[in-house]
């Protein structure tokens, strides 16, 4: 509803992070911290957690403004 409006003034990146962002702050509160709480530090967890976060979606975003930056190059 109010990304609309912010794309007027910023770009898709910069209002994509902010949702996430603003999503992960909003939601952390409901977060069972003394069940999973030890989870949050374990460095397996950390690793599937990254591989599972950075690789097929902040790459995809990546991909798309690095595309859009040059378009006329070839990946």
């Amino acid at each position: 509803m109010f990304s609309k409006l912010a794309l007027r003034t910023y770009s898709t990146l910069s209002v994509t992070t902010f949702t996430f962002i603003t999503a992960a702050i909003a939601l952390s509160p409901f977060f069972p911290y003394a069940e999973k709480g030890a989870l949050l530090i374990n460095p397996l967890v950390l690793f599937y957690a990254l591989g599972l976060g950075f690789l097929p979606t902040a790459f995809a975003y990546i991909y798309t403004y690095v595309k859009q930056k040059h378009p006329r190059h070839r990946f």
